[in-house]
């Protein structure tokens, strides 16, 4: 209800009872006014000037009270809307960042597993340094830019896969330098890389769990973006 309308039911309410307390003095006086409306209001008013004097300073009184109320109220209420309002920003902003930054970790998740599937499985003990080597001529060793802008993990996977370039290039200068593929194809060498490729799958691992992590935050923050919304149309504009 507007504060117009409460204002004026009010006003109306307290003139009622000023009348009707004016009309019970004007009965019970030994020489009342004639019952003639509207004249007998005036009639009241002029023989009961002390007790309406009163009436009309507590009804005004009252009035005052309630304007300071509704005054107060509407500044708690306007505050509070601000406040909504601000915290909506905060949350509508982290969501936005938490999207963000979860289009990133997904990329660099996969770009992960695409390279490690690649290669044979954590307990083989060969086969690294040929699908490395296969790797380098098909251009598969690249490094992806928006994985390495993954939050958090984004240096580890640059380390990671500069890493494992470093070991092809060194690998494949080795067979330009004809040094022998049996010794190329060593354990040592094997074991370099396949330590790259744990190491990868491993970071893979650890970007899921906080993919899941993040995507519990985003879920509670869009919660919190639904309740704001309604609490924000409860204040009114």
């Amino acid at each position: 209800m507007s504060r117009g309308v409460e204002g004026a039911l009010l006003g109306a309410l307290l003139l009622l009872v000023i009348v009707l307390i004016l009309l019970v003095a004007n009965d019970g006086a030994s020489d009342p006014c004639a019952l003639r409306y509207p004249r007998q209001i005036g009639c009241i008013i002029d023989a009961h000037e002390g007790l309406a004097g009163g009436l009309f300073g507590a009804a005004g009184g009252i009035f005052a009270g309630w304007l300071a109320y509704r005054a107060t109220n509407d500044q708690v209420r306007q505050a509070r809307r601000e406040a909504l309002l601000a915290r909506r920003a905060v949350v509508l902003d982290q969501i936005e960042t938490q999207v963000r930054e979860l289009d990133l970790l997904r990329t660099a998740g996969a770009y992960l597993l695409h390279m490690a599937k690649s290669f044979p499985d954590e307990n083989a003990k060969s086969g690294f340094v040929s699908v490395l080597l296969s790797l380098r001529e098909r251009a598969g060793d690249t490094m992806s830019f928006s994985a390495v802008r993954a939050p958090v993990y984004g240096a580890q996977i640059q380390t990671q896969v500069a890493h494992l370039q470093e070991l092809a290039k060194s690998l494949s200068n080795q067979l330009q330098r004809k040094v022998s593929t049996i010794a190329v194809m060593g354990s040592d060498n094997e074991a370099a890389v396949r330590e790259v490729v744990e190491g990868m799958r491993k970071l893979a691992g650890q970007i899921k769990v906080t993919i899941e992590q993040r995507e519990r935050v985003l879920e509670g923050l869009l919660d919190e973006r639904t309740a704001l919304g309604q609490s924000i149309s409860s204040t009114g504009a």
